[in-house]
């Protein structure tokens, strides 16, 4: 069973990420805008489980499972069982869930930047309330890649996003709200800025 292993980095600059790793050689994966959708029943007993089912569309469309991992779960790191598959039809996929008791919970988005360095999965996320790194690999690999990243001094969380918000929010005295979703100017400047550097040749796309 797939586990996933990360650590997210608070407080970088995420411009200084992207030089860092283009100077270490790291492999680009490509940059996206994503939207995502998280269902849950009303009761939010999937939230009570920790379980997490997402839909998410950055140019393809993911339906993702997290939950608990059933074995250990390695020290300092944040661990979930994560199966994820591609979707051709995302209406019929929330028709699905919303038949089984799940609807639309919250809505969350994010800029992510991918990179492959040293047996990790590096992503540089913008959020609206802020800038982090994300790192994915085995336990043992995170801290070094994060130590030649020069991330030692950043705060590191095994939070998600989603707890992060909270904190944000409560932090600022801002009402309680779980989605995060850029404001309509500012989802149409990151969206007009991603096409142009996609189309001068700034930013190759996976495949």
């Amino acid at each position: 069973m797939p586990m996933e292993t990360e650590l997210k980095y608070l407080g970088a600059n995420l411009d200084d990420m992207h030089h860092r790793l283009q100077a270490l050689g790291a492999d680009f994966q490509g940059k996206r805008f994503e939207s995502n959708i998280v269902f849950d029943d009303p009761e939010r007993s999937l939230k009570e489980r920790g379980i997490l089912v997402r839909l998410r569309d950055d140019g393809r469309r993911i339906l993702t499972l997290k939950r608990p991992p059933a074995g250990p779960i390695p020290l300092g790191v944040k661990a979930w069982d994560e199966h994820e598959t591609a979707v051709d039809d995302p209406l019929a996929i929330e028709i699905l869930l919303e038949t089984l008791g799940y609807g639309p919970a919250f809505a969350y988005e994010k800029v992510r930047e991918e990179w492959l360095f040293r047996a990790c999965h590096i992503c540089l996320d913008l959020l609206p309330f802020g800038e982090f790194v994300e790192i994915e690999g085995e336990p043992e690999a995170i801290p070094v890649a994060a130590a030649a990243l020069g991330l030692v001094a950043c705060e590191s969380s095994i939070k998600n996003y989603h707890q992060l918000n909270r904190e944000y929010r409560e932090a600022e005295g801002l009402e309680p709200r779980e989605s995060f979703v850029f404001a309509p100017d500012q989802k149409k400047a990151l969206l007009a800025q991603l096409s142009l550097a996609s189309f001068s040749g700034q930013l190759p796309h996976r495949s």
